[in-house]
């Protein structure tokens, strides 16, 4: 996991930059919860690699909250909307069944 990591292109005109927390597009913010930031942003830091949905949990809400997988899947639909993602076949944000999710890019990392 690349802990110096400030921003993630995720395509052309989509950027996570981690600094300022926040989802850019084409220049201009798009709002995201502060869960779905959590969870974009650990997807993005484990970029091209699966993450457990156990792990997706803790790090969203902490140990202490008990979320439901069927609860993450709404987050991560609508976590898929924000970023343009067809829910029908996504490309940036993959289910990876038994384990968790996946971020792909088709730009890769910067700094």
């Amino acid at each position: 996991m690349d802990t110096n990591l400030t921003q993630v292109a995720l395509r052309p005109g989509l950027v996570l930059d981690f600094r300022r927390g926040e989802l850019v597009q084409d220049g201009m913010s798009v709002s995201l919860s502060k869960i779905q930031f959590r969870i974009l942003h650990l997807l993005a830091l484990h970029l091209g690699h699966p993450v457990r949905t156990d792990d997706i949990i803790e790090y969203a809400w902490g140990k202490e909250r008990n979320i439901s997988r069927s609860e993450l899947y709404v987050y991560i639909s609508r976590l898929r909307a924000r970023v343009g993602d067809n829910p029908y076949s996504p490309k940036l944000i993959i289910s990876i069944r038994g384990l968790g999710y996946l971020l792909r890019s088709e730009m890769g990392k910067s700094s």
